[in-house]
This record gives structure tokens, sequence and C-alpha cells, in this order.
């Protein structure tokens, strides 16, 4: 046929071109120029249009030196077969690792998809949460991106490797095993860029976190102010120091706390001066480092206690000074 005549035509010119001993068939023999121009026009076909290459390959199946060419790809298969299949392992252990991290990653981002929450008015604690919340979800949409540009490109890299197997596989022994190892290995480049993006967002969840329970800590203990008036309030209300939710409204506005801060302060000076009242009565002592207040009610005994054994020492000291008394003889004529 009209085609297979034209193969037994482009082998011949092959046959003639290259010899046995692969030298060139130029006319200058030892001159490489011809072979050199030769090889950069055929790059320069290459990378205008690299499928016209391949496809010539496909047509030119009977080219002499096509068998030898195969058998030395082979054998240089075999010899990369081992690292291949370490390859393999260390992604295996990729993945292993890569799901300690998600589940690290999904208990620094439970919270970013609630919203931000609603201070109260003048609660600093309350605004620290929203900026936290804010922050939180900053990051997570940033993750969110960066691993969706992530996948974008690791299907366009899939889609790279199938053609470029399509174009090869006629003249190269690869099999079906050797294309999806090939996928493997690139998917294991991106797997350790993903490792890395997640990484990095634990890191600064964790960093944020730490910023936040600083804050916390810095704004625990109420100022002087405010610890003055709650105090007055609750000593001239001892008998009853239970404030009325209109009394809480009233020193949160100038306080500048929450009511729930309001009534966590009085339950807990409640249960301190209840624990000072129900300790037994002691003399008075030095007060050592460390050592509690002492209550209200506490304080007024011992106060009492003290005047009046001033008074009975001072009456004894009085009739110590006067001596001991003594019947005077009165005369006869002043009786």
């Amino acid at each position: 046929s009209t085609t297979s005549s034209d193969e037994d035509e482009e082998s011949a010119v092959d046959s003639e071109e290259f010899n046995q001993d692969g030298e060139s068939s130029t006319e200058s023999g030892g001159d490489l120029t011809g072979l050199f121009d030769r090889l950069n026009s055929y790059i320069e076909e290459t990378n205008r249009n690299p499928s016209k290459i391949f496809a010539d390959m496909k047509k030119k199946s009977r080219m002499p030196f096509r068998t030898a060419l195969f058998d030395i790809l082979v054998d240089k298969k075999e010899e990369l077969a081992p690292l291949l299949n370490e390859r393999g392992e260390a992604v295996k252990r990729l993945n292993c690792s890569s799901e300690k991290l998600d589940n690290m990653l999904f208990d620094c981002l439970a919270g970013a998809d609630l919203g931000p929450p609603s201070p109260e008015p003048g609660e600093e604690i309350a605004t620290t949460e929203s900026q936290y919340k804010f922050q939180l979800q900053a990051i997570k949409i940033k993750h969110t991106d960066m691993l969706e540009e992530l996948e974008q490109s690791r299907g366009l890299t899939e889609k790279m490797i199938d053609n470029i197997v399509d174009l090869q596989i006629p003249f190269r022994p690869i099999a079906k095993d050797d294309h999806r190892r090939l996928v493997d290995t690139s998917n294991s480049r991106y797997a350790f860029v993903e490792q890395r993006i997640k990484k990095s967002t634990v890191n600064a969840v964790m960093l944020i976190n730490n910023k936040c329970l600083d804050a916390r800590r810095r704004r625990r203990n109420f100022t002087k102010d405010t610890t003055d008036i709650l105090t007055a309030w609750f000593n001239e209300h001892i008998d009853h120091p239970y404030p009325t939710d209109d009394e809480k409204n009233e020193l949160a506005y100038h306080c500048k706390i929450s009511v729930q801060q309001i009534t966590n302060w009085f339950g807990n000076r409640r249960v301190r001066q209840k624990r000072q009242t129900d300790r037994p009565l002691q003399p008075p002592s030095p007060k050592k480092k460390g050592e509690k207040k002492l209550g209200g009610q506490q304080l007024q005994q011992l106060q009492q206690q003290r005047r009046s054994m001033q008074q009975v020492q001072h009456m004894q000291h009085m009739e110590h000074a006067a001596g001991p008394r003594q019947l005077v003889a009165v005369p006869d004529h002043q009786q």
C-alpha cells in the first residue's frame, strides 16, 4: 500500500543517515556542524509543536535505533524500581502524619464558623473575644483560599502528566503502574506543600490563642475604684448583701463592668464573709504575711472586747494608785 511504501522510504532515509557506528553520513565525516544544526532545528520544532515530534515517532516504527533505545529504557527502569518503591513508602508515612495534623487543625478552627459575639457596653473581655473571633475567621479564609489554589494546581499537573504519558507511551516502556506511580509522586509533593500550609495555620491559631489568654489574665482583676465601690455597697448592706437587678445595672454602669461580673463578685464576697463569720473568735495577733483580712462583724466584736479590757485595766490601775481604803477617826466635835 501507499502508507507502507512511505514508511519504507522513511526507514531507508534514516538508515542512510545513521550507519552502524552511529556516525553522521555527511561528506565532511568528522565535522559535526551539520549534525548540531539538525539537532537544534529538531529542538526548536519540538518547542513550537511538541505533539508533532511524537506523532512523527509513531509513524517511524521501523527506526533502526528504536529497539535499542527501548531496551536501554527498560534497563534504566529496572534500576530505578527500588527508588520508586522507597518514594511510595515515604508517601504513606506522610499520609499518616497528615491525619494527626488534620485533627489538630480541626480543633484549632472549631470556633471559626461562629459569628462574633455581641459585647455589652464597656465590657473589655467581650471586645477581646470579638477580636479573637475576627482573627480566627480571617485565618480560616486565608487557609481555605490557599488550599483551593493548591488543588487547582494539582489538577493541572495531573492533566499535564496524562498528556506527556500519552505522547511518550509509543516509544517508552510505560505501564499503568508506572503512570499511577508518577501521579502519586506528584501528589506527594503537593501533599508536602499542603502539610506546610496546615502547620502554618495551626501556628497562627496558637499564637492568637496565647495573645487572647494573656489579655484575659491582664483584665482578670478589677481596678481599685471598682473594688472600692463594690466593697462600700457591700458594707452598707451587710445585713442583706443581695443587690436587685436595678442595683446591679447601676453598679455595672458606674464600675464599667458587666452585670454577670457584678453577680459573680457579690457571690464570692458572700462566701468569704460567711467563712469568716463561722470561724471561731481568737485574741488578736500580729498580722502575718499572706494572712486574710478580718470580716466586718468579727472586727467589730474584737474591737469591743479590746475596749472592755482597756476599761477594766484602767479601773484596776486607778484603784491600785489610790491604795487600800482606811477608816479615819472623826473628832467628837465634828460628829
